[in-house]
């Protein structure tokens, strides 16, 4: 059974109560009637109401000053506003749609106007909220800007849940937050704790930030802290080890004078080489591999050191951004990419900036009946008003004229 929804109406003019109050439950609305707007501020919060009809001309309250208290309640902020007045002046009008006013109804009024507008204005919150859910919430990234465990930690400062979607070439990982918790990490097969590890060291490639609900198994059950400390030290000794090493993008082969010394080698090592085909990178290698990705950086280390493994000389890849050395766990680079990144966090932080633009939005889409009434004032106006348009050009010459 479909909720009522509440009209909340302040007016000392009881005169015409009755009738409304009639129309609106015919139309299925309940129509809550006070004649003091203080009253009406005092149970507010407790009703609820969908939509607010006031009065401008109070006798103990300005109408515009109830307005204004009635927006400062969280409870009804977002719940459309209309007034009543008998004033028909234009400069009132444009006074009280300027202050967000939602609609403004002139006295004496026909009942079925009133409940017709209510039924508009109900339909568009209606198909906002529609919108809303159905919006697509989330934010994209590169992660050179901003790295996993800033992601997290300005997930988990907002007590946000959503999950991050993380591309590095050919790869992907996913990491579940929930209420700024991390509770899973997935990648290829991996176990999560592993999973979550290799993608800590990607530091380029995109993310994308999908901010919903999260219904998902909880497969890691150790706090935040305790894995970006363990993320922290994991990048340390992958930064100790790559030193040692070519950029991670560097296309690598088997010296072939070393081939037939590979029985010195543990089976790791020779399955390691028997894999490579001269197209890989050393990070491809390390992505393809069984083993956690630091044992198999310092397995393709010892490798260059003791000469089994070249750089390739057929070099069929485009060179592409190394994987940076880190600082204090938090990936970045200085100059513009530092406002890419505050922005991304500013944007995640305050998810409700959304919420902001439909709420613009629903602003806009409520104040057309008054920009219609203004249209058709304005074209009953002389048509033999000659009208000048400049150019941009022409403007700034006027200017320096006049200055």
């Amino acid at each position: 059974m479909p909720v009522t929804k509440k009209i909340l109406l302040i007016d000392e003019d009881s005169n015409y109560i009755s009738s409304l109050r009639h129309s609106l439950n015919e139309s299925g609305y309940e129509l809550i009637y006070w004649d003091q707007a203080e009253k009406a501020l005092e149970i507010i919060r407790s009703l609820n109401p969908d939509l607010i009809i006031s009065e401008i001309n109070l006798s103990r309250i300005n109408g515009h000053d109830f307005f204004e208290k009635v927006k400062s309640i969280p409870e009804v902020k977002d719940a459309p506003f209309v007034f009543l007045s008998s004033q028909k002046r234009v400069d009132d009008r444009i006074k009280s749609m300027e202050l967000g006013v939602d609609d403004l109804i002139v006295k004496p009024f026909y009942i079925e106007e009133v409940v017709a507008r209510i039924e508009n204005l109900l339909e568009e919150m209606s198909l906002l909220e529609q919108k809303k859910f159905q919006h697509d919430k989330g934010f994209t990234g590169d992660l050179s800007e901003l790295g996993l465990i800033e992601l997290i930690q300005t997930l988990e400062m907002g007590s946000k849940s959503g999950i991050i979607h993380l591309t590095y070439r050919s790869f992907e990982g996913t990491v579940y937050i929930r209420e700024g918790l991390i509770i899973d990490a997935i990648m290829n097969e991996l176990p999560p704790r592993e999973a979550l590890m290799r993608m800590f060291v990607w530091t380029e490639g995109t993310f994308h930030v999908e901010m919903i609900n999260i219904d998902h198994e909880k497969r890691l059950e150790s706090d935040n802290t305790t894995l970006i400390n363990q993320a922290k030290n994991h990048i340390n000794l992958w930064d100790t080890i790559k030193r040692n090493l070519p950029s991670l993008d560097t296309i690598v082969t088997v010296r072939d004078q070393m081939i037939r010394e590979k029985n010195s080698l543990s089976n790791f090592e020779k399955n390691l080489i028997k894999n490579l085909n001269g197209r890989q990178s050393i990070y491809d290698i390390i992505l393809e591999s069984s083993a956690e990705d630091l044992r198999t950086l310092e397995i393709i280390s010892d490798l260059f050191n003791k000469g089994y493994l070249i750089e390739s000389e057929l070099d069929t890849k485009q060179p592409t951004k190394p994987l940076a050395h880190h600082e204090n766990g938090i990936r970045g680079e200085s100059g513009s990419s530092s406002n890419n990144k505050e922005r991304i966090i500013t944007s995640i932080l305050t998810e409700t900036d959304q919420e902001k633009s439909l709420t613009a939005e629903r602003r806009k889409l409520d104040r057309r009946q008054y920009e219609r009434r203004e249209s058709d004032r304005k074209k009953n106006l002389s048509t033999t008003e000659h009208k000048v348009y400049l150019d941009k050009a022409e403007l700034l010459l006027i200017r320096e004229k006049l200055i």
